[in-house]
């Protein structure tokens, strides 16, 4: 691994799904080892939704679109000399999956009354 390698992540990205397809529902966002620096921006289109899933834990579904800061323990530069001894990897990992906002009109087979889009069913579900 040489300098330039562990040190080009260590600025703040932008990260958006800018080409989302019409079969596909969920997409993830491809990080090389899900660390995403902290101070990111994530950008969330009009026909989106995001779920946002830190050290294991589902933190937040983001139903409105926008641009939101990004808060991890991963911090530029810092981090990288902190995990010097884990061969680089932080152990604080940031999941990112956008999904796009469909709009049921069917049943989806529970007993409640349909929920409005994708997202929320989601959340029904991971609770």
């Amino acid at each position: 691994m040489s300098i330039f390698n562990i040190f080009s992540n260590q600025i703040s990205a932008v990260i958006e799904w800018k080409k989302p397809k019409a079969n596909v529902i969920w997409w993830k966002y491809p990080s090389k080892r899900d660390e995403i620096i902290n101070a990111s921006k994530l950008i969330v289109a009009p026909s989106q939704g995001c779920a946002l899933v830190y050290e294991r834990s589902l933190v937040e579904i983001i139903e409105q679109e926008g641009i939101y800061n990004l808060k991890t323990d991963n911090h530029p530069f810092i981090a990288t000399l902190v995990n010097l001894r884990q061969n680089f990897e932080s152990e604080h990992k940031l999941k990112i999956y956008f999904s796009a906002r469909l709009r049921f009109s069917t049943s989806v087979g529970v007993r409640q009354a349909p929920s409005n889009s994708l997202i929320s069913i989601i959340k029904s579900l991971w609770n």
